[in-house]
């Protein structure tokens, strides 16, 4: 490919902020209603997706990168509503801190495999809709990139879908997605927060000694939260 199709199709790479279309759901879900990861994020500037993880409730702040911001999550069946405060991780990962334990998953940092099978999962209002995605090697692309599935159109709001691998384990996080690279001659990708994003967050030093506040909330439950 010659230099000045490289730069045109450069040009292409289209749509990172998820024009708002519909998306044709996929209604039974593989991880059980319990133990579902991903939550709903509503800041003071929009929505956008995120996912319990064992090192915090990780997005992508693309609604927002500070402040108040409330998680619906899923106990069960049940949806629930919890207020947080919004904290920086590092590189493009946010990190929304609650007053309640959620279910979690751990992270994978394992390198993802071109072809192997994976599974992203969002939510549409209280819906959650699942594809299957893989890994592919793009030459023009840099970072992750992922098949674009059959039947999924883009909304803003599903950025921070998460992406799973199936593991002896169970299902474990392997990003968030961000966008999507669309060519003109058709080709679509979606772009992953993957491998190299989640590492940088989780590696940037933290404090030894973690601030502590006690909240006794309207529910009668009193707990401690993490400054």
């Amino acid at each position: 490919m010659g230099q000045r199709q490289a730069s045109t199709r450069l040009r292409t790479l289209l749509a990172l902020l998820f024009p708002a279309l519909s998306i044709v759901a996929c209604r039974s879900p593989v991880l059980h209603s319990a133990d579902r990861p991903v939550v709903g994020i509503q800041t003071t500037k929009g929505r956008e997706l995120g996912v319990t993880t064992e090192d915090g409730l990780l997005f992508l702040g693309r609604t927002a990168s500070e402040g108040p911001a409330k998680a619906l999550y899923f106990l069960g069946s049940a949806a629930l509503i919890e207020a947080g405060d919004i904290h920086k991780l590092g590189g493009s990962i946010f990190e929304l801190r609650l007053d309640v334990q959620l279910p979690t998953v751990p992270i994978s940092f394992e390198p993802l495999q071109v072809g192997e099978n994976l599974l992203m999962i969002g939510l549409d209002g209280e819906d959650e809709w699942q594809f299957s995605v893989s890994p592919v090697k793009n030459d023009v692309i840099f970072g992750s990139v992922l098949t674009y599935p059959s039947g999924f159109e883009r909304k803003p709001e599903y950025v921070g879908a998460g992406v799973f691998r199936s593991t002896s384990r169970g299902y474990v996080l392997v990003g968030l997605l961000k966008g999507a690279a669309l060519f003109d001659s058709g080709e679509r990708y979606l772009l992953l927060a993957g491998l190299t994003e989640l590492k940088r967050a989780l590696m940037t030093p933290r404090k030894a000694v973690i601030e502590r506040r006690v909240i006794y909330r309207p529910d009668g439950l009193r707990r401690e939260a993490r400054r």
